[in-house]
C-alpha cells in the first residue's frame, strides 16, 4: 500500500506467556513501520499473572499497549481492542498462533483498494512438543464456501477499521463462532481478498480440547445460534482441520 497506514494488531491473551512471547516475536519480524500492538489481557487480575504479562511484553522488544478486559472471554477482549484501536487497518493474531515472515506486507498489499484480505496458513498438529503433521490451509472466502464452512483463519485476517463503523463489533452472543459470523457479515458487504500464500501458523493439539471442540455442549448450542442467525442449513460441526477432511463439504486438502 502506498499510504503506509497505521495498523492495529489485536492480540487477546490469558495465562499463556510462552505462547504470547512466540506470537509477539512473529510480529517483531514484520517489516512495517507503523504498528500499534494491542495485547488484551482477558480478565486475569491476579498480581502474579499481571506481572508475568508485563515481563513477557517487555522482553519481546515490541512496543505494546496492554489493555484490560473484563473476564468475559475472547469476544469481549477483541471488542475492547477494536474500541481502543487507532489504526486504519486491523490485523488479527491469536496468542497461540504466529505470523510467518512477510505476512503483514503481503496482506496489506492485497488490501490496496480493498476492504478485507486474508492469508492462507499452515496447521501444525502437535502432541505436546512433537510435530505430528503440517497441513496447508487455503480456501477462497466466496459466499458459497462461507455458507458451508469457515474458510478464513482469524490470525491471517486484516481489514479496514471502518468496517466496524458499518457492521458493529464482534457478536458476543456467539463466543465460539464470532469469527465465522464476522466473515459472513463482511462478505455480505464486500469481497474478502485471498492471499494464496501461507502467512500464519496455527497450532492444534492432537488430543483436541480446542475452543471449537464439537463435543463441547456449549459449542454445539453456539453453533445452533450461529446457523439460525444466518439461515444456514443443518451443517456438520467442524474445526478447520476436520472441515478440510470431510468429503461431504467437497473442499479437499489444498496445497
Amino acid at each position: 500500500m502506498t499510504d503506509r497506514p497505521l495498523v492495529s494488531v489485536i492480540l487477546p491473551t490469558r495465562n499463556r506467556p510462552r505462547m504470547l512471547a512466540r506470537a509477539l516475536a512473529s510480529v517483531r519480524v514484520q517489516q512495517h513501520p507503523a504498528l500499534e500492538v494491542l495485547v488484551v489481557n482477558d480478565g486475569d487480575d491476579t498480581r502474579s499473572a499481571a506481572a508475568q504479562l508485563q515481563d513477557t511484553v517487555r522482553a519481546s522488544g515490541v512496543r505494546v499497549r496492554v489493555l484490560r478486559a473484563a473476564l468475559r472471554g475472547q469476544v469481549a477482549a477483541r471488542n475492547a481492542a477494536v474500541r481502543a484501536a487507532r489504526g486504519d487497518v486491523i490485523a488479527c493474531l491469536d496468542d497461540d498462533d504466529q505470523w510467518l515472515p512477510g505476512h503483514l506486507g503481503r496482506v496489506l498489499a492485497a488490501l490496496d483498494g480493498q476492504q478485507a484480505a486474508h492469508a492462507d496458513g499452515l496447521i501444525e498438529v502437535r502432541s505436546g512438543s512433537v510435530l505430528q503433521e503440517q497441513i496447508y490451509f487455503g480456501l477462497e472466502a466466496r459466499r458459497d464456501v462461507l455458507r458451508r464452512t469457515n474458510p478464513v483463519l482469524m490470525s491471517g485476517l486484516a481489514y479496514r477499521r471502518a468496517l466496524h463503523d458499518t457492521l458493529g463489533l464482534y457478536d458476543p452472543a456467539l463466543p465460539h463462532y464470532h469469527d465465522w459470523d464476522w466473515h459472513l457479515r463482511v462478505a455480505a458487504l464486500t469481497r474478502l481478498v485471498r492471499v494464496p500464500q501461507a502467512g500464519v501458523t496455527i497450532h492444534v493439539e492432537a488430543s483436541g480440547g480446542s475452543a471449537s471442540d464439537p463435543s463441547n455442549p456449549a459449542v454445539a448450542e453456539d453453533f445452533r445460534r450461529f446457523r439460525r442467525k444466518h439461515g444456514l442449513q443443518d451443517l456438520p460441526q467442524h474445526t478447520f482441520l476436520s472441515a478440510l477432511r470431510d468429503p461431504a463439504l467437497g473442499l479437499g486438502l489444498i496445497g
